[in-house]
């Protein structure tokens, strides 16, 4: 019983760093890795209609110190996995050509066979742990071909895809767009809706001042908005509110001096009506 509980154990163990092609994929992306590499999962020859294979991954070296290096990649996570690759080895040329190395990456080293792997290949599988990949037998430098212009655009294409999904997971899933629109769209709308309200409050204030504007020239009998020296008016007015002594008398003589002409004028008028009167006599005197 015991051992049978050791045996149970083992077969655990060996069911915990047993991984899936994505967890492949994923250690891929770790190991080839931004800046000195660019790694690109599901790779196909061509785009659009004319992709007919595709590759489980490439990386391409990004510096001339790394040997700017087109690296290709076959994932297998069973025995019967491979064996359907061994019977199509056309799969593999058609990226094979165009890559310095070429990668089998496996989920355990026993999938694959002393010797059935072609000899130009390298063999990585996870290591004890299951948290990187060792490589187990190391590829043949092949000489490759320049990238077709079809394979090129794919490239380019499935990096447009990583970016854009990288950039979706940071700001918070695929609908990520969709919010900063929203919210490009909100903060228009908020700008606006204060912009609003400031030329509302602008308004009442200038209309509030035009009533009081209103109010004092129909009172005062001044007109502000002709008045060419405002500062000399609001002098003469805050002297008079303070009751400034030297205004008050100025006013007092300005007060005198109409009172006097106007007895003057009346003085003026009296004559005027004896002069009047006189007339009337002599235009009298002649009608006869």
């Amino acid at each position: 019983m015991k051992v049978e509980r050791g045996n149970t154990r083992q077969r655990t163990a060996r069911k915990e760093i047993m991984l899936h092609a994505e967890d492949l994929i994923a250690l891929l992306h770790a190991r080839f890795c931004e800046p000195y590499w660019w790694f690109m999962s599901e790779v196909r020859n061509a785009t659009g209609f004319n992709a007919t294979r595709s590759a489980d991954g490439i990386a391409i070296g990004l510096y001339a110190s790394k040997g700017l290096d087109v690296l290709g990649f076959e994932v297998k996570v069973s025995r019967s996995d491979w064996r359907a690759e061994m019977d199509q080895p056309e799969k593999s040329r058609e990226f094979l050509a165009f890559c310095d190395s070429w990668y089998l990456v496996v989920a355990e080293p026993s999938i694959i066979q002393p010797g059935e792997a072609p000899k130009e290949w390298g063999v990585m599988a996870p290591n004890k742990k299951g948290s990187g990949l060792r490589i187990i037998s190391m590829p043949s430098q092949l000489k490759a071909k320049p990238l077709p212009r079809e394979l090129l655009a794919s490239l380019i294409q499935r990096t447009i895809k990583d970016v854009t999904e990288q950039t979706e997971n940071r700001l918070g899933g695929p609908d990520a767009e969709k919010r900063i629109r929203e919210a490009r769209e909100e903060g228009r709308l908020s700008e606006r809706q204060s912009a609003e309200e400031t030329r509302k409050s602008a308004e009442e204030a200038y209309s509030k001042i035009q009533e009081k504007i209103d109010e004092f020239e129909r009172i005062s009998g001044i007109r502000v908005t002709r008045y060419s020296n405002l500062a000399e008016l609001g002098e003469t007015l805050r002297a008079i509110r303070d009751g400034d002594e030297g205004i008050c008398r100025r006013m007092e003589m300005v007060a005198n001096g109409i009172g006097r002409d106007l007895e003057h004028l009346k003085e003026l008028v009296g004559d005027l009506d004896k002069v009047e009167a006189g007339m009337r006599r002599i235009v009298e005197l002649r009608g006869r």
